[in-house]
Parts: structure tokens; C-alpha cells; sequence
């Protein structure tokens, strides 16, 4: 699943080659080291996509240009749903990151989240597209950031710990781990399910200890982080939620150093 959903990096990439190009001409006091921001780390779809970026920055100027990559929200408290408060303020440089994080200081982007409005991959490629993603360009751009590109990253999942949940009678009173994503927040406590916002530390004890019947995200994350060792039975592939990768530079950091406006914008077409 994950080699699936980076399928699309190389053509994102070759998209982002010319954002290296156009900054590898700067003087020798602006190559300074930049500073990349991914939510999770290499073991994850956004976070292999974060590494790689930084290094093929790296390779393409020649190693004029150095970029860092600070996994794990390093840079915003740890705290995903702050990461694009970070990169518009200036305190990151460049950034990998999941619509439904950054929907809290970008609305718009909870159009990707909207409950089952993609039924897969394909038609989320499509969504982000035409004038769909002109909206989020410029709703992003108001908010701090110029995008660059976005990437499916497809459809989040539900696993518990007692029952396959098939209805929604099912999740009525199970205590349900979500990041700090409001809209998933939502959409559970519609469907009856108590959403509870902890870390992904403290959910993996209290899954483990019995105090929790369940956790929704990837599938990634899911088998990276040995749910089947903390008492998860059932994955339910619910395609409730939608999420994509934003490729993103500070617009203050972008227009200082940009040497050829509108090149590098594009969106990510998957497996070709």
C-alpha cells in the first residue's frame, strides 16, 4: 500500500526539479539549510515523501541547496494540526502535509474529508483537479503558503479491537482514538461513536490495556505500528475519509527567492 501511494513521487519530483533549479542560482549566503516539515516519519506515506523531496533537492542543485527533514511535527509542538501555522509563519521552510491536519487553519481543504465523496484513488485524482484545486491554491496561498503539488493519499480506515464494525449501529458507544482532525471528530460522533483525542503513544497503551475499542487512520499505520500486538482483531476499510498530500513553501520564503514564477504548481497523477 505504500509503494502504491508513492508511485506518484516521481512524477512530483521531476513536477518540484524546477523549484530546485530556480533557487540553485542564488548566492552562496542563501543556500543556507531549510528546514522540511513532515507530520510522521520515513516509515509513512507523507514522511517518505518529505525524505525524498529533501534529498532530491539536494542532488538536483548540486548540493548547493541543504534541506532538513524534522519528522514528527518537530518544528509545531509535535502537534500535526499546527504544522501549517508553523510553515506560514515562517518557522518551517517547506512542508509535506495531510489535508485533514491542515484543514484546521485551511477550511477549504475539509472538501477532501467530506464523508464518502470519493469512492477511490482514481476519483480522488480527479477531485483534485481543475477548479477544485484552483480553489485550494488560493485559499492556501491567503493562509501563508504557496502549493506546489498534491498527492492522493486515498482512504482511511477503522480498526477495533472487539467486533467488524459492518453498520453504524456498530460504532454506537465505541471509544474511538482520532488525531486532532475535527471533521473525523465529526463524523464519528454522528455515526454514535465517542471520538477521543490523544497521542499516538498513549493510544497504543490504552488499546493495549483495554481502554480503547478502536483507531481510525491508514492502513500504514496500522501495520507499521503493530496493531495485531495491541489487541486490534478487525480493519473495516470504510472509505469514510479521503486524505491527500500537500507539497507546500512558506509564501513569504517562496517570493524572496523564486526566480521563475508558476512553474513548479501541479498535481500528482498516480501510477503513471
Amino acid at each position: 500500500m505504500l509503494q502504491r501511494r508513492l508511485r506518484a513521487l516521481p512524477i512530483l519530483v521531476a513536477v518540484l526539479f524546477a523549484f530546485a533549479a530556480a533557487f540553485a542560482q542564488q548566492p552562496p549566503d542563501a543556500a543556507k539549510e531549510w528546514k522540511l516539515s513532515t507530520a510522521v516519519g520515513p516509515a509513512f506515506a507523507l514522511g517518505k515523501a518529505g525524505d525524498r523531496w529533501a534529498k532530491r533537492i539536494g542532488e538536483r542543485s548540486g548540493g548547493r541547496l541543504a534541506v532538513k527533514l524534522y519528522p514528527g511535527a518537530a518544528l509545531a509542538d509535535r502537534e500535526p494540526s499546527r504544522e501549517f501555522f508553523a510553515l506560514a509563519s515562517g518557522a518551517i521552510d517547506l512542508a509535506v502535509g495531510s489535508s485533514l491536519f491542515w484543514s484546521a487553519q485551511v477550511p477549504e481543504l475539509n472538501v477532501i474529508g467530506l464523508p464518502w465523496i470519493v469512492p477511490d484513488a482514481k476519483a480522488l485524482e480527479a477531485l483534485v483537479a481543475g477548479a477544485v484545486k484552483e480553489r485550494l491554491d488560493a485559499a492556501i496561498e491567503r493562509a501563508g503558503a504557496v502549493p506546489l503539488a498534491y498527492a492522493p493519499l486515498g482512504l482511511r480506515s477503522l480498526a477495533t479491537t472487539a467486533i467488524g464494525a459492518q453498520t453504524p449501529d456498530d460504532l454506537k458507544g465505541l471509544k474511538v482514538r482520532v488525531a486532532s482532525t475535527p471533521l473525523v471528530a465529526d463524523i464519528l460522533i454522528a455515526l454514535g461513536a465517542q471520538p477521543v483525542t490523544m497521542s499516538f503513544a498513549e493510544a497504543q497503551a490504552a488499546l493495549k490495556a483495554g481502554k480503547l475499542d478502536a483507531q481510525e487512520g491508514t492502513l500504514e499505520t496500522f501495520v507499521t505500528a503493530r496493531f495485531d500486538a495491541l489487541g486490534v482483531r478487525h480493519v473495516v476499510l470504510w472509505g469514510g475519509v479521503a486524505e491527500i498530500a500537500v507539497f507546500a513553501v512558506n509564501r513569504a520564503f517562496w517570493a524572496r527567492r523564486r526566480r521563475t514564477p508558476g512553474r513548479c504548481r501541479s498535481s500528482a497523477r498516480p501510477g503513471r
